[in-house]
């Protein structure tokens, strides 16, 4: 668990935070405010969840050094919907806000 002080100065306001990277991250305090939730594909194949969270602690690493000395609590994995171009696509239409991933039709062969 992260003191709050040490969470808000990594994430503050409670903020959500994400990249546009092509190794997408995406980061946000837990709902007590007491543990940062870090999304990432750590591997291009699937390790197990072990091999995982050590890849995950050394991309977090990454992105905040100053939590060389926190480890990694919980790993899970699954499948991830993703946009095409990585981005998300938010927008506004008569009154109605929407937020969708744009599709692309299969190629031909």
């Amino acid at each position: 668990m992260l003191p709050h002080e040490r969470l808000e100065a990594l994430l503050p306001g409670g903020r959500m935070v994400s990249d546009s990277q092509r190794n997408l991250t995406a980061m946000r305090p837990s709902i007590y405010q007491s543990r940062i939730i870090f999304g990432a594909r750590p591997a291009i194949f699937d390790p197990d969840e072990r091999k995982a969270a050590g890849q995950i602690h050394q991309a977090m690493c990454a992105v905040w050094p100053s939590l060389q000395d926190v480890r990694v609590s919980h790993c899970w994995r699954g499948t991830v919907a993703m946009t095409f171009d990585r981005k998300p696509h938010l927008g506004e239409e008569d009154g109605i806000f929407y937020a969708l991933a744009a599709m692309r039709a299969a190629l031909p062969q």
